[in-house]
């Protein structure tokens, strides 16, 4: 197994070039859990065919799951979530500025350090191939959210609102002009627990782990108040 993991980490520096990073937190999310499936299936049926191995005093061969399309796909995998892009991205960033390093090489070896596979050899002029020089991580929009308002700023300068979304305290700035002119115009007032329907854009970032992190919130197209006092206020 060991050996099998050291196959997939020489592709995965060595073999796959990704140079930006265009996602969502879904479909990271999506990458990571078939990752773990396909690693939990792998170790499940080597583990399964040790025991039956043992039982039966027979050698175990590792090769009978392990194909060189399967390391290749995983590689594939984990080269695509965006942690390991950005932490191979330094990497050669940081080789890139050393002129000593003419390149980067990986090779599988057996218990005796004896090599079991092709070096894989990475030159220096291809490092650029393997440096992040994007990255966009687009925004979350959902509809028809309804968002309970906790301590409400109304002041013409200052529309940066607090509310309770799935449970969680929020701040969101309100981004619908219509509804804004409507406050102000009639000089509307709201009072804690009002609530709105509307839709809710939450921004997104990445930190240098790779990980998505929520940098803001925008509410847009107000369509309903749902007053305290259960009266509703259609707007649409």
């Amino acid at each position: 197994m060991g050996s099998f993991l050291a196959s997939i980490l020489g592709s995965v520096i060595s073999d796959v070039i990704s140079n930006s990073i265009n996602t969502d937190s879904e479909t990271e999310k999506l990458k990571t859990q078939f990752l773990e499936l396909q690693i939990k299936k792998i170790k499940q049926d080597f583990e399964k065919d040790s025991l039956e191995a043992q039982q039966t005093n027979l050698e175990i061969d590792e090769e009978f799951v392990v194909t060189q399309e399967l390391i290749d796909s995983i590689a594939m995998y984990i080269s695509e979530i965006n942690k390991v892009k950005l932490s191979k991205s330094k990497f050669y960033s940081l080789l890139s500025k050393e002129d000593k390093v003419e390149k980067v090489s990986t090779q599988e070896l057996n218990e005796n350090f004896e090599p079991k596979s092709t070096e894989k050899i990475v030159p220096r002029s291809d490092f650029k191939l393997f440096i992040v020089k994007e990255t966009v991580v687009e925004p979350e929009y959902k509809e028809n959210i309804t968002l309970e308002i906790v301590s409400p700023v109304l002041k013409r300068n200052r529309m940066s609102w607090k509310a309770i979304y799935i449970n969680q305290n929020i701040t969101f700035k309100l981004k619908d002009d219509d509804f804004k002119n409507l406050i102000l115009n009639k000089n509307l007032s709201f009072s804690n627990g009002t609530k709105l329907v509307c839709d809710i854009e939450t921004k997104q970032k990445m930190n240098d782990d790779g990980q998505i992190k929520e940098s803001g919130r925008s509410v847009y197209n107000v369509s309903k108040i749902i007053y305290t006092n259960g009266d509703v206020v259609d707007l649409k």
